[in-house]
Parts: structure tokens; C-alpha cells; sequence
């Protein structure tokens, strides 16, 4: 996987856009059903650093659907970063490994881990080619970043668009992630995109337009992906996850 500018220094140029959508659609790996059972299969037998763990606030801990929560009973282990320190601090009473720390900066806890989950974290901060490198620096030589996102193409924000005038999402996003803008992120952070997948709900196969698009296309139609998991590795190393 080459960079665009290896081709041109112009990044609107024709030749550019191509190779662009090649690479996207080379590392395509497209998921219809629950996000749940890939990340369990991703983290299972393995160490894990959870990057954003608190979910902003305690009413997200008791819930069955608590991220974190999960990944410490799918994972060999699972240790968590926030920077909320109040927040941290409960976590730890209950008997939860987190760390209070800025992961946009230049620390590092000091351990190294097989896979990084970056669950909804991308979009929210002000440099998300930092929270890459950070994450990196914590990735052993084979792991993996799993960072997942909203997808901005889905059908439902192209819906409010039209019937609101205006798409409002979440008012603490700074961003989307596009899987173009993931091949560049990868650039600057020093990694390299492994793959990117669609997530496209099961429910969603029967939807007539979805099956005609499908049909047509040959492949399943990111405009009904309601977010996406883009994993990124380190350069020397790109073997499957």
C-alpha cells in the first residue's frame, strides 16, 4: 500500500483518486451483523488497552452493553485509559485496571499490548493523529488498532440532512472519518491501514433497495454501514488480525 504521493503532489489530481479508491477497496472487508462478534473474535486470548473506557460518565457501567465491561471478560486482560479523573478513580473502586491520562499526548504507561480499541474515540478529538501514535506506542510489533466510527455516507444521517436542512449527529464530534481520510491518518501516524469494515446490521438484507444496490454493485452498499471499524497495524507488519 503506497502513498498517493508517490503518484503526484496534487491530492485532487485524477490519478490520485483512483489509486485512492483502489486502496480503499482492496482492504474492504465489509461486516453485516452484530459489531459484538467481530470485536470479541479481535480481542479474545489477548491483552487489551481500552482507549476512552469511562464512556463520559457512570450511567454507561451497570449497563449490559458497557463496552469495557465486555472486553475485560472476552480479553486475557484488559487495562483502560480515560482522562476524566473522577471517573477513573471510581473505575479503579470497583476493581478496574485504568489509567488517568491524555491519550492525545506523548506518554506511555509502560506496557505493551496485542490490541487497541478506539471504541467511538476518533471523532472526538482534537488530533486524532496523536491518540494513533499514542495508541501505537503501546502496540506490540504484530498487534492491532481497532478503532471504530460513524460512517458519514450512512442513509439516515443523509435523511435528516434533508428533512432538518442542517445534520446534527453529536455536539462533542469534531469530525468524520472516511476511509480515504483513514489511509491518510494511517500516513502521518506511521502505521498502515490493514482493513476497513462496513458495519452493516443483519436486518438490513431485506431491504429491497439494499438487495437491488447489492445486486448491482456486486459488494454490500456502505450506504446502509450505520458506522465502520478501521484497524490499523504497524507498517513492518501486516499479517492478518
Amino acid at each position: 500500500m503506497s502513498s498517493w504521493r508517490t503518484i503526484s503532489e496534487n491530492p485532487v489530481d485524477p490519478r490520485v483518486h483512483r489509486h485512492l479508491w483502489q486502496q480503499t477497496r482492496d482492504v474492504c472487508q465489509p461486516i453485516r451483523g452484530r459489531f459484538d462478534d467481530f470485536l470479541r473474535a479481535a480481542v479474545a486470548g489477548n491483552v487489551v488497552l481500552d482507549i476512552g473506557c469511562a464512556e463520559h460518565d457512570q450511567s454507561h457501567w451497570d449497563r449490559p452493553d458497557w463496552q469495557h465491561a465486555k472486553l475485560v471478560r472476552w480479553s486475557k486482560q484488559t487495562i483502560g485509559v480515560d482522562v476524566l479523573p473522577s471517573a477513573v478513580a471510581a473505575l479503579c473502586a470497583r476493581g478496574y485496571d485504568v489509567h488517568c491520562m491524555d491519550a492525545t499526548s506523548d506518554a506511555d504507561i509502560g506496557i505493551r499490548v496485542d490490541r487497541v480499541v478506539l471504541g467511538d474515540v476518533l471523532e472526538h478529538v482534537s488530533d486524532p493523529v496523536a491518540l494513533l501514535r499514542f495508541s501505537a506506542r503501546h502496540l506490540k510489533p504484530d498487534g492491532r488498532i481497532l478503532a471504530r466510527t460513524p460512517n458519514p455516507f450512512w442513509w439516515r444521517y443523509w435523511m435528516r440532512a434533508v428533512t432538518d436542512g442542517i445534520m446534527v449527529e453529536n455536539g462533542e464530534h469534531v469530525g468524520w472519518i472516511t476511509p480515504c481520510n483513514a489511509l491518510e491518518l494511517a500516513e502521518r501516524a506511521g502505521l498502515k491501514l490493514k482493513s476497513y469494515h462496513p458495519i452493516t446490521a443483519a436486518k438490513a438484507a431485506w431491504n429491497p433497495i439494499h438487495a437491488t444496490l447489492r445486486f448491482f454493485s456486486g459488494r454490500e452498499p456502505e450506504v446502509f454501514a450505520h458506522s465502520a471499524v478501521y484497524v490499523f497495524a504497524h507498517r513492518s507488519n501486516i499479517s492478518h488480525v
